[in-house]
């Protein structure tokens, strides 16, 4: 059993969210504020009833609901009308769970299994809240009035002990003890048995009436009813709780080398939890889905690899949910389950080639978020690619690239087509500058898919349409194989021989000279090219990729 669809009504960023997901590994990215967290909030109220520690029913708030549900709702009051105050609503769609079908869902879909939590203005408060509303004076949502609805698709009534599927949100950024008991009660019901629950409850009677009648408690209710101070009572005394039948719940703490776990560093909360949280159910028929709020916080690279080997190991048929701003994890347990998040859309990678799959998993280290979050990449093939392009962007726009939301990546002999792949699939702004290596005909065949009438408008491929050879430069040096068509040949050709042996300090007599030195120590002419004050003519294609 697993989440195949969640759909969300004005809760907290998002006014209307419908999404379908995989039954294993989702992995949700995007830029701060898109709503990433929002979903792993929204999945373990629905199956827990908890938002941030705290059952939601107990601690209501205006909060939770969209802004902008509400001023729309503040707006038509004031031009006159009457609209249906604000409520909220996430549903939850399983793919098997006959005793959750029914129709009672936002489509009326009398064959689908979930559940529904609603936040609603109470049917007992209506008159005080029209009321209220007639005052004019609404400025926020008044909480006070509404009710938590907690229902299956079927109507019945539900909390979270008659859910099937349990839900485990370790969040790196909390570490309360609250939080830390609440999460290991949630862990004990997955994975114990009835049987073991009622030996624990026997076992927590006999620590309870061992306590009461210690020596030292007898000796203080002794104590405490000695002068008469309560004679108008039969007596007065300590003693322990025996009105939860599971009061042995809020005892059991989890330690990690004899320290609680809440007394712990970051990092080992959140791996002990991710790994409590995967251990396998006593219960085959118990299912559990996993939420995981950016794993990489407070760990180590050492250990983000060990947690991440250990998911793969051990999620079983577990669904999982895991929010992320690393590279490393999205590549390592795979592209294929990445959601990509943006301020109005998701957008998934389900159609990546098993090809291009392999080859970002085996190149688990690179920066493919950088793409994958970029307004804009402009992808090169080395690091002098890079620094004359950011020294043409701050001539021509004063300013960095970066400050525009624009990313220049260095793929340094790379595969510019797996990064195309995953373009196409996102719809990514993307664009690749380039050289033509003095072969027009198999560079327009590598990129044959992206040019002329096959052109992508996302996507644009920049380089040169000249051709030189060593009779286009002066000179008689012998340079061997020279490739006489890559950016420091071109460069060389915008500009003038003198303007470069100004800006590398050099006295270079002939074109061949120059660009036998520049070919030599690459990333130190870029950089003083980069770094001058001098005006740089940039060839055209470069300019071309810099276009807004």
């Amino acid at each position: 059993m697993y989440i195949s669809r969640i759909k969300l009504h004005n809760f907290k960023r998002f006014k209307s969210f419908d999404k379908e997901f995989n039954s294993g590994l989702n992995i949700l990215v995007g830029d701060n504020e898109v709503g990433k967290s929002t979903i792993l909030e929204a999945i373990h109220l629905a199956l827990s009833g908890m938002y941030r520690g705290r059952y939601l029913k107990n601690d209501l708030t205006h909060y939770i609901f969209n802004r902008e549900a509400i001023d729309e709702y503040f707006q038509k009051l004031r031009s006159g009308n009457n609209p249906r105050p604000p409520y909220l609503s996430i549903e939850i769609w399983f793919n098997d769970c006959p005793s959750f079908v029914g129709n009672t869902n936002s489509e009326s879909d009398a064959r689908k299994a979930g559940l529904t939590y609603s936040v609603v203005l109470s049917e007992d408060y209506l008159h005080e809240f029209d009321e209220y509303v007639k005052t004019g004076d609404m400025r926020t949502l008044p909480i006070e009035y509404y009710v938590v609805l907690w229902q299956s698709f079927r109507r019945d009534p539900v909390m979270s002990r008659k859910i099937p599927l349990k839900s485990f949100f370790i969040d790196g950024s909390t570490s309360q003890v609250n939080l830390s008991g609440a999460f290991i009660t949630h862990v004990l019901r997955n994975i114990l048995t009835d049987s073991d629950c009622v030996n624990l409850s026997h076992v927590h009677r006999e620590y309870q009436q061992y306590i009461e009648n210690h020596p030292q408690i007898k000796s203080l209710n002794e104590r405490l009813n000695a002068d008469g101070i309560f004679s108008e009572y039969e007596s007065v005394n300590l003693s322990s709780d025996y009105s939860s039948s599971r009061s042995w719940e809020t005892t059991l703490i989890a330690n990690v080398n004899s320290i609680p776990i809440h007394y712990a560093g970051k990092g080992c909360q959140i791996g002990v939890r991710t790994k409590l949280s995967l251990v396998k159910s006593v219960d085959e028929h118990k299912s559990a889905v996993v939420l995981i709020e950016e794993p990489e916080s407070h760990l180590s690279f050492s250990s983000m690899n060990r947690l991440i080997s250990f998911i793969q190991q051990k999620k079983g048929n577990r669904q999982v949910f895991i929010t992320t701003h690393s590279s490393f994890v999205i590549n390592k347990l795979g592209l294929n389950s990445l959601i990509l998040f943006s301020s109005d859309s998701q957008k998934s990678l389900l159609g990546l080639s098993t090809d291009t799959f392999d080859y970002f998993q085996r190149l688990a280290g690179y920066e493919t978020l950088r793409m994958l979050l970029s307004k804009r990449t402009i992808l090169v093939e080395g690091d002098s690619d890079e620094l004359i392009l950011q020294k043409a962007y701050f001539q021509q726009f004063n300013k960095l690239p970066i400050e525009d939301g624009i990313d220049i990546q260095c793929i340094r002999g790379l595969s510019f087509l797996r990064y195309l792949e995953l373009a196409t699939l996102m719809n990514l702004n993307v664009k690749v500058v380039t050289d033509n290596d003095g072969d027009l005909e198999a560079l327009k065949e590598k990129y044959i898919n992206y040019i002329a009438e096959n052109k992508k408008c996302n996507i644009e491929i920049c380089f040169s349409e000249q051709i030189f050879t060593a009779d286009d430069f002066s000179g008689e040096e012998a340079l061997g194989r020279f490739n006489f068509n890559t950016l420091e040949p071109l460069l060389l050709k915008s500009n003038s021989l003198a303007l470069f042996n100004r800006i590398f300090s050099k006295t270079c007599a002939t074109d061949k000279e120059l660009l036998k030195y520049m070919h030599n120590n690459k990333s130190e002419c870029a950089l003083a090219i980069f770094r001058s004050p001098e005006t740089i003519s940039i060839p055209e294609y470069i300019m071309k990729a810099i276009e807004k």
